[in-house]
């Protein structure tokens, strides 16, 4: 009957130390898709955090597709439209900021 119980203990203890390190790894994976898209136009910081994610073991197909995404956005219109728009018109950041909101929240 003790051992019956100290079995459960430990069984209970492993399922708590499993879902808090899935738990962790997801919130890396959600750090190392913030810092991508803050940096979507550094190739090198794409690639670090698009690296770090598979070597969690998370799939990184959503934070590879959001970054070419905002890639091409942003040639699509140019650089030099985005600040000309952002002088004119000052909604325009939060437009950006509102895409990669959504982006965001794709993921998760």
């Amino acid at each position: 009957m003790i051992k019956k119980i100290q079995k459960k203990k430990k069984a209970s203890y492993t399922l708590k130390k499993s879902l808090f390190f899935h738990c962790r790894i997801l919130a890396a994976a959600r750090k190392a898709y913030r810092v991508a898209l803050q940096n979507f136009n550094n190739a090198r910081i794409t690639c670090g955090c698009v690296a770090f994610t598979e070597m969690i073991g998370v799939d990184s197909t959503c934070l590879r597709v959001d970054i070419q995404s905002a890639n091409r956005i942003l040639t699509h219109g140019g650089w030099e439209t985005l600040v000309e728009k952002d002088s004119r018109n000052e909604s325009a950041p939060q437009d950006a900021i509102g895409l990669f909101n959504c982006f965001e929240r794709a993921i998760c």
